[in-house]
């Protein structure tokens, strides 16, 4: 099995300074509560959009145990890598200078976050659980905090 074999992506060219943006999704009911979660996609669906208005190479990778939420955002190119998502995202830099990685702190990013062009977003809202506050994890670490609500 190739663990790097290449996506049907749009790529810019090796050695340039092209960039791709992947947002790694998460298990939304758990990091918010029910009453706030469909405020919350809206204000989530709105970054990446806004995002993507600036960035013709922005990537949506669902969380494994996401559930509807794919759906609502399945208008931002939704990629499902058949591989490890790290291995993914570093594959990408064979075609990209950078990969500009947003999350929600999740272990894909907190594996990557020393990794020579990969750039670790940490996407923080209100409305996430506090419990699900993982900055911490990220202290010793060179990252970026980005507010979208």
């Amino acid at each position: 099995m190739d663990l790097f074999s290449k996506s049907k992506l749009p790529c810019g060219k090796s050695g340039d300074n092209s960039e791709v943006s992947v947002i790694l999704g998460g298990c939304y009911r758990e990091l918010v509560s029910e009453a706030k979660l469909d405020e919350f996609l809206s204000t989530l669906r709105k970054f990446i959009l806004d995002l993507k208005s600036k960035n013709q190479y922005v990537y949506y990778i669902p969380h494994p145990r996401e559930g509807f939420e794919s759906d609502l955002l399945s208008s931002i190119n939704p990629i499902y890598p058949k591989e490890l998502t790290e291995f993914y995202l570093l594959s990408l830099l064979d075609s990209y200078s950078i990969v500009n990685l947003y999350g929600f702190g999740s272990s894909a990013q907190l594996n990557l976050v020393n990794t020579p062009g990969i750039l670790v977003n940490i996407l923080k809202h209100t409305y996430i659980n506090e419990r699900y506050d993982t900055e911490l994890l990220f202290s010793n670490f060179e990252y970026k905090t980005v507010q979208i609500g």
